[in-house]
């Protein structure tokens, strides 16, 4: 592959990661002209792929974690100081650019003057806004210090800023501020709250539904009118050769074949 173009070396690489990999790949956050550089491709990966560490922070010899005098709400700044966190709340994704959303359930919505594409999560328990979606609201709040901890379902830390609450249509709705390049996240209770989903807890039993459409479950099903197909006749007929079946269901294929005969959906040709 060493004189191959750099295009078919990352599409080399893309099928020998196999189907994981390239769900891996569709969460990166790669610039167009990046998208086709080895080099680049390889380090994005190991980037991912490579375990976070935990750094404790000394400041001024104060240690939060035996911190006796620790206040779980206080206001913050507009600068991006972070809190540590002690509650958890689990949200989906993690540093996902809006171009890989594009098959989720997703709504523009009015927050604080400003419309917002956020994602409906229904498996997220928290509101997320990403810092750059902050900053450009019309009526932004002061955030306030939290002791929430956020975790994707991947198992990572988001890097939370702050929360406040914001005003959607005629709700007043909790949001944790993020340091993080994904899309605004709308969780479940929220979008019930909004109205956008309805949770069903009455399920049908399957015998209720074979009862209610007894005839879609009797008999074999055959059309009623012979079905005309359409063949190209350009196209040269192939045969294919007999398939040797294994010894082991020999029994099973015969019992299956001769069935399907007595239902004439198959005959034996001399």
């Amino acid at each position: 592959m060493d004189d191959k173009p750099e295009k078919d070396k990352c599409k080399a690489f893309l099928y020998v990661i196999g189907p994981a990999g390239r769900d891996i790949f569709t969460a990166l956050v790669l610039k167009d002209d990046e998208k086709d550089k080895i080099d680049i491709l390889f380090k994005k990966f190991e980037e991912y792929c490579k375990p976070k560490l935990n750094v404790t922070v000394q400041r001024l010899n104060h240690f939060a974690q035996v911190c006796r005098d620790r206040k779980k709400v206080a206001v913050l700044s507009e600068d991006q100081e972070q809190f540590e966190n002690s509650d958890e709340q689990c949200v989906g994704g993690i540093s996902m650019s809006e171009k890989n959303i594009t098959n989720d359930y997703c709504v523009t919505l009015d927050v604080e003057g400003v419309p917002i594409r956020l994602k409906v999560d229904t498996g997220a328990q928290a509101n997320i806004l990403p810092w750059r979606y902050y900053k450009t609201l019309q009526n932004r709040p002061t955030l306030k210090r939290t002791s929430v901890r956020l975790i994707s379902y991947t198992g990572d830390t988001l890097p939370t800023i702050g929360q406040c609450d914001l005003h959607i249509k005629d709700q007043c709705l909790e949001f944790f501020i993020v340091n993080t390049d994904q899309s605004p996240i709308l969780g479940l209770k929220a979008s019930q709250t909004l109205g956008l989903i309805k949770v069903v807890l009455n399920i049908n039993r399957i015998e209720d539904i074979v009862t209610c459409y007894k005839g879609v479950f009797q008999g074999l099903g055959c059309l009623q009118q012979p079905y005309h197909i359409e063949i190209d006749s350009s196209v040269q007929p192939v045969v294919c050769p007999v398939r040797n079946q294994p010894i082991a269901l020999r029994g099973r294929l015969k019992e299956e074949l001769d069935k399907m005969e007595e239902l004439k959906v198959i005959r034996k040709i001399e």
